[in-house]
């Protein structure tokens, strides 16, 4: 089955992110939600009348200039066939070969699970403030704890039968 809104169309050329370039796109770049050691990733919505939220990952280049990180391939290869509720799927894949760059656009998760944390910690300093309690202990109520592990689980039991170790 499948769920959310219905893919949009690629553009034809190199997927270009960069803020202030994106004059007549089909998206508008509602900003830089994250970076780490691969690369950046942006949210953008698209101007179609869904106007779906995708956030797209670009990938560093490699600081030898061979090619594709064997990291970001094997990433492409699994997530391009796995289909799970639990797990962020991969809408598609952008290659620029005149820039030798590379751009994952996968679904946007409004939360990921850092947010989440991020989120209880900020309730409880404010909580520790009034209380004079340690900041190191975070209250999450259990029915929030059960609901992540459960998803967590279920994406990992998925992964599990499918021959993918994580």
């Amino acid at each position: 089955h499948t769920r959310g809104p219905t893919p949009y169309t690629p553009p034809t050329t190199g997927f270009d992110v960069a803020v202030g370039n994106n004059q007549g796109a089909p998206y508008e770049i509602l900003g830089k939600i994250g970076e780490g050691t691969y690369g950046v990733v942006y949210l953008l919505r698209y101007n179609d009348r869904n106007r779906s939220k995708v956030a797209l990952k670009t990938f560093k280049a490699t600081k030898n200039s061979e090619g594709v990180s064997p990291t970001a391939i094997r990433e492409i290869m699994l997530l391009s066939e796995l289909r799970h509720e639990n797990i962020v799927r991969l809408e598609n894949v952008y290659v620029n070969h005149a820039e030798s760059s590379l751009t994952l656009a996968f679904e946007y998760a409004e939360h990921d699970l850092h947010e989440i944390i991020r989120y209880h910690r900020s309730l409880g300093d404010q909580r520790n403030l009034s209380h004079k309690m340690d900041r190191k202990s975070v209250y999450i109520p259990e029915l929030t704890i059960k609901s992540l592990m459960w998803q967590l689980l279920n994406g990992l039991h998925y992964l599990h039968c499918n021959w993918v170790v994580h």
